[in-house]
């Protein structure tokens, strides 16, 4: 869906993109509707910043595509070069962003991201939440005006993403099987590292933010909030 909409918004890019990137409000909506495409692609709550979610998409934004586009068509750069420069580009800008600071945490290398289809996976739904922080996570529903509190329901401490899945005593059984399954200990510095090494790497921990994500809304549901001791000890089958 991602490389049709791009297709359909490209079309042409050569003759109008530049007159239209000088014209803020032109290059305003062109964000938008790049940044609902992508909303879409991973799953993210349509909260997540334009910034953050082009990345968790692995979606060059719009303006550097019409930039790449134009380069190659006026010869100044091979698409090889041309891409080069669009990478580079989208990395400084995220690297400068105020926006997504979580998701830069967690995904620093832009390069190293969406170059890893040949080893790893897609994301989804659980893992979307994890990775933006936009998601079944107190501090975040708070905001939202969704949640009374941005305290965890099961030890008190703020909820945000990273206590929960790093943190939170409720799930340490969940987070020690994925450690021993990776043979590592993880920390949202390493998580991503860790993934893209392989593609069963990538589904062990998406299985983990599947598993704890559900359990967790499960017991928000149902109001059986049990002690962080009651932790589940197991991943489900990967």
């Amino acid at each position: 869906m991602a490389e049709v909409v791009n297709s359909i918004v490209m079309y042409a890019a050569p003759i109008w993109g530049p007159t239209a990137l000088d014209i803020l409000k032109y290059q305003e909506r062109l964000v938008q509707v790049q940044r609902k495409t992508a909303l879409r692609v991973c799953s993210a709550y349509r909260t997540v910043s334009a910034d953050a979610v082009q990345v968790i998409a692995g979606m060059i934004p719009i303006d550097l595509r019409i930039h790449e586009t134009v380069k190659v068509r006026n010869r100044t750069h091979t698409k090889r070069e041309a891409r080069e420069w669009s990478i580079k580009e989208w990395q400084n800008r995220w690297n400068a962003s105020s926006k997504g600071r979580w998701t830069h945490r967690l995904i620093p290398n832009i390069r190293q991201w969406i170059e890893r289809k040949k080893n790893a996976g897609q994301v989804n739904f659980y893992l979307t939440q994890f990775l933006s922080g936009h998601g079944d996570f107190r501090c975040y529903l708070k905001k939202m005006h969704r949640a009374e509190n941005d305290r965890c329901v099961y030890c008190g401490e703020m909820d945000t993403a990273e206590h929960v899945l790093f943190q939170c005593g409720k799930w340490a059984g969940i987070r020690h099987r994925l450690e021993q399954l990776v043979n590592e200990k993880i920390n949202p510095d390493n998580l991503v590292e860790i993934m893209l090494r392989s593609n069963k790497n990538w589904r062990k921990v998406q299985r983990c933010t599947e598993d704890i994500l559900k359990f967790k809304m499960e017991d928000e549901k149902t109001g059986q909030i049990n002690s962080p001791r009651d932790s589940p000890e197991v991943l489900t089958s990967i």
